[in-house]
């Protein structure tokens, strides 16, 4: 993964999507992204939930790098396409 890739990632059944904006090297070995999340209300709306019933901070900036998942944006806009079109 770089910066400037598309990924997508699903939290609690809910679908993001965003463009990495950084990559950052851990102290434990793993790689952990910055990313730019697009129309992502419902998943602020879950953290302020969260974070209403536990008392605490709960959100997160920066994600392990097998959290999220690259998105070929093109193929997967084709693919809304053909099934918007079916059915």
């Amino acid at each position: 993964m770089k910066i400037g890739d598309y990924v997508r990632q699903e939290y609690s059944g809910i679908l993001r999507f965003g463009k990495v904006k950084e990559i950052v090297e851990g102290i434990d070995q793993w790689s952990y992204i910055r990313v730019d999340w697009v129309d992502d209300e419902k998943y602020e709306q879950a953290m302020t939930w969260k974070e209403k019933i536990r008392k605490e901070p709960y959100r997160q900036d920066l994600w392990r790098i097998d959290n999220v998942k690259h998105l070929d944006i093109d193929k997967t806009i084709q693919t809304l396409i053909k099934l918007q079109n079916n059915v």
